[in-house]
């Protein structure tokens, strides 16, 4: 658990002692780290390695982030993944694609919203997930700008 939520105190655990060292490898860190709590050099492969084997085991924050970056239906299928495992920022996504697709998906996107909303004992802060997408979204047109060499101003 504590290496869920703060991964780089797990891999700090590796040094500490053989138990730590094997904890540290387990997958059920991998399962729940949240990539912005890490930190790498950008486009490094240590940071390929844990991303990919994250992705493998299905960690709803990792792939909620490809599917942010995903084309169409691929996209949405990891976002449907992600939402399926509980992740809210994923659950907001996919509701507000499937009301973008018309009438006949809105009453699905509000179940599912409203779902959600009451999972978390009507404590969800809208707002907040607002800004964090918003964030990310913000974040990858960086990185995209950034892989092509293209100024943002």
């Amino acid at each position: 658990m504590v290496g869920g939520k703060s991964p780089i105190d797990a891999f700090k655990c590796q040094l500490v002692c053989k138990l730590f060292r094997d904890s540290a490898t387990l997958d059920t860190i991998y399962q729940t780290m949240d990539k912005k709590r890490l930190r790498f050099r950008p486009f490094s492969a240590d940071m390929y390695e844990v991303l990919r084997r994250c992705r493998k085991l299905n960690n709803p924050y990792i792939l909620f982030n490809y599917g942010m970056l995903g084309e169409d239906d691929a996209g949405k299928q990891l976002l449907q993944y992600a939402t399926d495992k509980g992740q809210l920022d994923a659950i907001f996504v996919l509701g507000m694609l499937l009301m973008a697709e018309g009438s006949e998906r809105k009453q699905e996107a509000l179940i599912m919203l409203n779902n959600a909303y009451i999972n978390t004992r009507r404590c969800w802060n809208l707002r907040q997930t607002c800004y964090k997408v918003r964030s990310h979204l913000d974040a990858c047109l960086v990185e995209f700008a950034k892989m092509f060499d293209i100024s943002l101003e």
